[in-house]
Parts: structure tokens; sequence; C-alpha cells
């Protein structure tokens, strides 16, 4: 099953969909039609509207998945003017599978005592190109490499035999 999405990430998508709300045009007269409903009530059916349109018919927040967050939030902040921030969001989130490959490259060098630069000449050595120019595919066989790479050269200490001369 997919992973939901945090409470965090609901609050953000929540105060994203407030302020596109609030700059909505047709709002007061949405409100003014359904009088018999609270201004909060009419808000939590245009949200779920809005969500339903940009998670592909999912109008819950409890039930959007990760891969949905960042479409619903850019749609959000496109609706309340900010085109800018929603194309960060779009392109923060289409360039995610490499920034989790390069958090992982990372841990493993720092676990393992090694440099960037290691990585970079391996890098530059199996696929002709710097770590920011490598695919999220190739960090990761570049993450295994190092891994296995270092299970090879760290051995166990061999146990010493004991002696003949042990006085037990």
């Amino acid at each position: 099953m997919p992973a939901g999405l945090s409470h965090l990430q609901k609050r953000d998508i929540a105060v994203a969909a407030r302020r596109a709300y609030d700059r909505w045009p047709e709002r007061e007269a949405f409100e003014a039609i359904n009088s018999d409903q609270s201004k909060t009530a009419c808000f939590d059916a245009w949200r779920h509207v809005e969500t339903g349109k940009a998670a592909g018919g999912t109008q819950s927040l409890c039930e959007c998945t990760q891969a949905q967050y960042a479409r619903v939030l850019a749609h959000f902040q496109r609706l309340a003017g900010q085109e800018s921030v929603a194309q960060h969001t779009e392109a923060k989130d289409q360039d995610n599978p490499r920034r989790i490959a390069l958090w992982h490259l990372d841990k493993a060098l720092r676990e393992r005592g090694l440099s960037l630069e290691y990585a970079s000449k391996m890098s530059r050595g199996q696929y002709r190109c710097t770590i920011d120019e490598a695919s999220a595919g190739q960090l990761w066989r570049l993450i295994y490499t190092i891994r296995n790479r270092h299970k090879a050269t760290v051995r166990p200490a061999k146990i010493a035999a004991p002696s003949n001369d042990d006085p037990f």
C-alpha cells in the first residue's frame, strides 16, 4: 500500500488551499448559494473538489499518497496565484528520485570515511559524467559499488591459534 501524507504535508496543502480559496473570485457567490452551510464547510467542500481535480479523483487528503502530494500542492499554489512557487514544487518533485539517491550516496560515503571526490572519480570512469549529471539509476549503482567495495576490503581479523606455551 502506498504511503499516505504526513500531518505536515496535509497542513501545507490545507494552508495553500485556504490561500487559494480566499482568492477565488466566486467564493462569496458559492457561500451565498450554500448559506445553510458554514463558511468552513463551504471551504472544505471546495477543497475536496479541487483536491479531486489535482489527485485524479481522490478527494480526501487522508487518501492521497506521496506520489500525489506535489501535484495537489502545486494545484493549490497555482489557484492562489503563486505560479513560480508551483513550478518550483513540481520541479522539486520531478527531481526527487535523484535527490534521494544523492542523500544515500552521501550517507554511504560518510559511513566509509570516503570523500565525494572518490564517487566523482568512479562516476567519470564508469559513466563518463559528473555526479551532477548522473541519473538516479547511475547514482544508485555507485552506492552499491561503494558498499560492496568496502565489504571486500574489510575482512574480519584472524583468530590466533592457541600456542603450545599456554599454561592453561
